[in-house]
């Protein structure tokens, strides 16, 4: 991509724009938008790779709780059930 000197170029050319007070929060925000770029890539390659959305902790939750009151089952408590099975 850039090799050393084309770097160093753009780092001189980053202190002399936004000196050196401002620096630090662009850096901060753009490691936030990269961060974010990962995790819709990987989500994307993730939904090409299998076809769908992977669903959340909570859908699958809320899906769970929703066929067991169709079943008539409401005496299943989620949060003991995590932390026996996180023990």
């Amino acid at each position: 991509m850039f090799g050393w000197g084309e770097l160093g170029i753009i780092a001189i050319l980053a202190i002399i724009l936004l000196g050196p007070d401002k620096l630090p929060e662009v850096f901060k925000t753009l490691g936030k938008i990269y961060g974010e770029y990962k995790k819709a890539k990987r989500r994307f390659e993730l939904e090409l790779i299998y076809g769908y959305e992977i669903p959340s902790r909570e859908l699958i939750d809320e899906l769970v709780k929703k066929r067991m009151d169709e079943l008539g089952v409401n005496e299943f408590n989620f949060s003991d059930t995590k932390e026996k099975t996180l023990k």
